[in-house]
């Protein structure tokens, strides 16, 4: 990690130092907790110990793409869903999305996923398509099938549930629920008019944190039943930051991070690595990863591995 402190900005700001730089794991961006349950999504029961989710897709309707050799494919349109594909040419199949916050990277568990009463629609599902590049104009997407692709059969489980990292001072977990797919073998499309998902917890230590966090947006579907796996910040962060370069318009430093977690970059941490900061300075701090990739100051979003 690298903070870059760059003094030809200057914006007025209070002087508070205090910099919750939060360094965790990717995946799709994350929103409010209501806005991830998609319509036709009920939460049956959420504890500490267990989240039960009921799904029942909201179909608007079918689009309809012609392919460049004419054939006509069909995608349904199911409301707050979005088109996944392994890779061009591939099938797509419709999904939802949802963050779930979970004790730790280890302590939980995706233990049914029950599709009841499925639709097979008839037809061909539209393919994820190619990008082809013209020159300085936008891309221009090509829809072609790979007859290879097309002709695996899809094993894929209706949910998944796979352990993103951390976000700001928790642990979340990315539930992925299938709401349509192609099945080759009977060419049709199939889509869950229901689908039950229930994940188990069982976290390990303490069962009440005592972390107070005065903000604490929320960052998951079950975030206000979870509160007591809130993570603590790191408190001896200054012994990892070494001065590493210093340029007239710009000094640098680097934070040496060697396990995932919450770490918290004050003006003591910096005043110790040999680094003042002036109040019309605040504004100007960056926090770049590995790659010199700069990271974004929204901590409601997972990131990926720096």
């Amino acid at each position: 990690m690298v903070l870059s402190i760059v003094k030809n900005l200057t914006t007025n700001f209070q002087l508070s130092l205090v910099l919750g730089f939060i360094f965790a794991i990717s995946g799709n961006t994350i929103a409010k907790a209501n806005i991830y349950v998609p319509t036709g999504c009920s939460i049956i029961k959420s504890t500490k110990e267990i989240l039960i989710l009921k799904f029942q897709p909201e179909l608007k309707g079918f689009d309809t793409l012609r392919l460049t050799n004419g054939n006509l494919t069909i995608l349904p349109r199911i409301t707050g869903a979005f088109a996944v594909a392994k890779q061009s040419g591939g099938p797509l199949q419709l999904q939802y999305s949802i963050p779930i916050t979970v004790p730790n990277a280890k302590a939980f568990q995706l233990y049914t996923s029950k599709a009841q009463s499925v639709s097979r629609i008839k037809g061909t599902i539209t393919p994820k398509p190619y990008m082809q590049l013209d020159g300085d104009n936008p891309a221009i997407p090509m829809y072609e099938i790979d007859e290879h692709l097309y002709q695996e059969q899809n094993h894929t489980a209706w949910s998944s549930l796979v352990y993103q990292g951390i976000a700001r001072n928790r642990h979340l977990a990315q539930l992925s629920v299938i709401i349509a797919k192609y099945d080759n073998q009977s060419g049709t499309i199939d889509i869950p008019k229901s689908l039950i998902v229930e994940i188990r917890f069982t976290p390990n230590g303490p069962s009440i944190s005592t972390v107070k966090d005065e903000y604490d947006p929320e960052i998951s579907i079950n975030h206000h039943e979870t509160k007591d796996w809130i993570l603590a910040s790191s408190t001896a962060f200054s012994k990892n930051i070494v001065k590493v370069q210093e340029t007239v318009k710009s000094k640098w430093l680097k934070m040496i991070v060697s396990s995932q977690g919450i770490y918290k970059v004050d003006a003591a941490s910096l005043s110790a690595a040999g680094l003042s900061i002036k109040p019309e300075e605040i504004s100007t701090i960056k926090v770049y990863g590995n790659g010199a990739k700069l990271l974004p100051e929204n901590v409601d979003s997972l990131y990926p591995i720096q």
